[in-house]
């Protein structure tokens, strides 16, 4: 008899992050991931910020961020990291998403807080939208007019394309294998995250590649990576390729930076071998074996890719208001979105989040999002079957947050397709139309 696995639990708080994290109990999160305030406001003094950290207050910054919001003037100070940190258990990992120019803040607080930042992650994607001042215009406003035919095709920024991740982790109490024995947690899910491959691009890769032995030197030793002869690693797992620092959304202009890897045309006979240099620390030659080629072929891009949110995926759960965006949109055109639906302005891919739930949650797990937004991370996690706890302050947004959830809760279990039959069948009778929504919770 299949054992059923128990059905993902999910709490959304709506209480603001460092009160939250004091109430709950020490070293009892299983990972955190979450996407925190950028802190996309004009930059603040270096000293003036550092000076603050180092005594362990909070550094208030008077400007005002992204969407000219207040709670996007800078990022979280390490007090917030800290409280945080407090609830993971030892050797779990925080995956945390940052700003392009301001990510050195962001890991600088979170070192502060005594986090230890082990990688960065490249979320490269085709679809920022540039906030850059147009100079030219700039000139034309004061009446600079000669000024701003000679700056005409000048701006201020460049377009935004990838959003680093950055992974940390609270500090191992012992080495990893006795760590994760005792807390569950320390390592990443290598095999749970490995890139899927191209079937056809990758036939060719779907072999071992011979390594050769050395031959012997003049103390009779061998060196290389076999003593007898050339032994037979392989090159790409069926299972997929071990998961990388980078992805990317898929999209035909990040896919057109990357070559097309063509592999070996012809074949390699075993009488080429390698000149010896002569040099300190050169032995002699390495042999060559015979083999036939591959002919690999296929793009140089092959990491995890995922797209940034579509509109039907923001709104699930939701009522969507349809498409609220359209060619030459600003993001201040943001602040008059229709306020039905989703109307976070920085949802994230649940693909992308089930991939980085799944690489440091270990299985029956909990994960933690202290900034939780529209809880794009609460429903990958309960996708990934994970237990999962959201704080947000913002009443509107954690409302989004639990409608969304609840609705990844429902797809789960199956109620949302005994949802959508009743559905079905009201409308057949009349008394359900389009743009209605039934109640989630």
């Amino acid at each position: 008899m299949t054992q059923q696995s128990p059905i993902p639990k999910f709490d959304i708080r709506n209480a603001p992050c460092e009160e939250e994290l004091r109430r709950m109990a020490p070293d009892s999160i299983d990972c955190i991931v979450t996407d925190p305030p950028y802190g996309l406001s004009e930059a603040p003094d270096p000293a003036a910020v550092m000076a603050e950290w180092i005594l362990g207050n909070q550094f208030t910054h008077s400007k005002r961020g992204f969407m000219n919001k207040k709670w996007d003037s800078f990022v979280p100070s390490p007090s917030a990291w800290k409280a945080a940190l407090r609830v993971l258990k030892p050797g779990g990992y925080a995956l945390v998403f940052a700003g392009s120019r301001t990510q050195d803040w962001m890991s600088m607080s979170l070192r502060f807080a005594g986090f230890e930042v082990v990688d960065t992650i490249m979320w490269v994607y085709a679809q920022g939208m540039p906030k850059s001042l147009n100079i030219s215009k700039a000139f034309n406003k004061s009446g600079m007019f000669a000024e701003a035919q000679q700056w005409d095709g000048w701006g201020t920024q460049l377009k935004p394309a990838y959003e680093p991740i950055i992974v940390c982790r609270k500090p191992l109490n012992k080495s990893f294998a006795k760590n994760i024995a005792e807390h569950g947690v320390g390592g990443l899910n290598i095999d749970g995250c490995r890139v899927e491959i191209d079937a056809a691009a990758d036939a060719g890769q779907l072999r071992t590649m011979m390594r050769g032995a050395r031959t012997s030197d003049i103390n009779e030793q061998t060196w290389g990576y076999s003593k007898n002869g050339g032994d037979q690693p392989q090159v790409v797992r069926q299972e997929g390729r071990w998961p990388a620092n980078f992805a990317h959304d898929g999209s035909e202009s990040v896919l057109g930076l990357f070559p097309q890897s063509d592999g070996a045309k012809a074949a390699v006979t075993g009488t080429e071998p390698s000149a010896s240099k002569g040099g300190v620390n050169t032995f002699n030659l390495m042999q060559r074996h015979t083999s036939a080629p591959w002919f690999d072929a296929g793009s140089a891009a092959r990491f995890f890719f995922c797209a940034k949110a579509p509109s039907k995926e923001r709104h699930l759960g939701l009522e969507n208001p349809g498409r609220q965006f359209r060619h030459g949109s600003t993001l201040r055109d943001a602040e008059n979105l229709d306020k039905r639906g989703n109307h976070h302005p920085t949802v994230k891919p649940i693909k992308l989040m089930r991939w980085l739930v799944r690489l440091v949650c270990p299985p029956g797990g909990t994960v933690l999002d202290v900034y939780c937004g529209s809880g794009s991370t609460g429903f990958a996690a309960i996708e990934e079957g994970f237990n999962f706890i959201g704080i947000e302050r913002v009443k509107k947004y954690a409302s989004i947050s639990k409608a969304r959830c609840s609705y990844a809760l429902q797809m789960l279990t199956g109620e949302e397709s005994a949802r959508k039959r009743h559905r079905k069948k009201q409308r057949a009778a009349g008394k359900f139309f389009k743009g209605d929504q039934i109640s989630l919770f």
